[in-house]
């Protein structure tokens, strides 16, 4: 009984943290698309590539590149915001040629002959005007690693960007968890979502328990993992089900509701472990709904096989 009170527990815990990390990560999502945040990020890359800080040389040529304007459809937030659109991803290959028209156009943008300048692009990259030094040092030695090939040129001009991207994936990367940690202390402040208080009124209250147990199955069931709007839409229909004013969240200000774990702390120890318990939701919620998608799953699968089997089907055997 104490084994089963305890993975109930533990259930509506977890419960709690795929709540908000849903959460999270929907609102890390809009944060992302309001912002632009792929396609500036992809920009920063390929000006840092083409030596262009400022996007105003050839990295702005690349931008301009019929082939790579073709990847953008402004959105009704672009033309709300009259924002330019950017691109969130670049395949190498139109990279590639993008850059190579952009370096023809650069050294030589009159001459009728582009055939032959590609043919002889490392002559064009040697070509390029002082500020381009570093760029210069990069295009002329892939070029020569070609040998001249035009074919060897472009893929090797795709594996440099191929290379980029993936520093780049991790730039991106280490900005979506920060704003992620940020959402989530702010939910979690904001909720009051201490996970110690949470497990310990779980814990006493036993209807609520229950019913958060009895939730928390319904929404492993009713959704895919690593759908986020399908399961945060099943964790929803699932919490309607449950009275969601005894749930142990919320800020509770009112002095005269004795014994409220809701209450704001009165002293220092009070509110360190507050403080602890909000971090705990902090760390939990910032490691993804994917996660705590399947952690759930396997705890809920642990939980339903541990019951013991009902009169009927007893009677049956």
């Amino acid at each position: 009984m104490l084994g089963s009170t305890i993975l109930d527990v533990v259930i509506g815990v977890v419960f709690l943290f795929l709540s908000l990390s849903l959460v999270t990560s929907m609102l890390n999502e809009a944060i992302a698309g309001f912002f632009s945040l792929r396609g500036r990020t992809l920009e920063q890359g390929i000006r840092g590539m083409l030596n262009d800080p400022a996007g105003e040389r050839l990295a702005g040529q690349v931008y301009a590149h019929p082939l790579v304007t073709s990847l953008t459809k402004p959105t009704t937030l672009d033309r709300l915001l009259r924002r330019k659109p950017r691109p969130p991803y670049i395949p190498a290959s139109v990279f590639a040629s993008a850059l190579m028209d952009s370096l023809v156009d650069t050294v030589a943008p009159d001459s009728p002959d582009r055939q032959k300048l590609m043919a002889e692009l490392g002559n064009v990259a040697i070509s390029l005007p002082p500020e381009y030094d570093d760029l210069k040092r990069s295009l002329v030695t892939l070029i020569d690693s070609a040998a001249g090939d035009v074919g060897k040129i472009r893929e090797a001009l795709e594996k440099w960007f191929n290379d980029t991207m993936e520093r780049v994936a991790g730039w991106y990367k280490r900005l979506a968890q920060k704003i992620t940690v940020g959402i989530a202390v702010t939910i979690a402040l904001v909720t009051n979502a201490d996970m110690l208080m949470v497990a310990n009124s779980l814990y006493a209250d036993s209807n609520t328990r229950v019913a958060v147990s009895a939730a928390a199955a319904e929404a492993v069931r009713g959704a895919l993992p690593g759908t986020n709007w399908d399961t945060l839409v099943s964790v929803n229909a699932a919490l309607t089900r449950v009275d969601l004013t005894t749930l142990p969240v919320g800020w509770q200000a009112d002095r005269r509701v004795a014994g409220d774990a809701r209450a704001v702390p009165l002293s220092l120890d009070g509110w360190l472990v507050k403080l602890a318990g909000i971090a705990f939701t902090v760390v939990a919620v910032s490691m993804g709904s994917p996660f705590w998608f399947n952690v759930l799953g396997n705890i809920v699968r642990l939980r339903i096989d541990g019951e013991p089997p009902s009169a009927s089907s007893t009677r049956s055997q």
